[in-house]
């Protein structure tokens, strides 16, 4: 008897665990989820400019290109990946919040800290 509610304790710690974790996730979210979509935009305007620079730089190809110009262009493409790397971790993100999927990872870096 003794084991069975040292058991039902344990699962009831358990579930307020999960529940304070889940109350910080969501008094949180809103702000989270402002400053995620702000990043992104932020960066599709980066990814934007990027690509502009990239198209002036591509018509100008039929000209010959100083080596200046292509340190410059090769600046330019290595920006853009950069950035777009950047996007496609945000929108990763921003989907495994709408999805909820993000509950798991807070849990695994609500126990990291809690280490710390």
């Amino acid at each position: 008897m003794e084991e069975s509610q040292s058991e039902r304790h344990q699962k009831y710690r358990e579930l307020r665990r999960r529940e304070e974790t889940m109350e910080s996730f969501l008094s949180t979210y809103e702000e989270n989820r402002e400053a995620e979509l702000n990043r992104i935009q932020e960066l599709e305007g980066n990814i934007v400019s990027a690509l502009g620079v990239l198209s002036r730089a591509a018509s100008r190809i039929g000209k010959p290109l100083d080596a200046e110009a292509l340190l410059a262009l090769n600046e330019d493409v290595q920006q853009t990946g950069t950035l777009s790397t950047q996007y496609t971790q945000l929108k990763l993100n921003m989907s495994k919040v709408r999805s909820g999927n993000v509950i798991p990872g807070l849990i695994a870096a609500n126990v990291k800290c809690k280490k710390i």
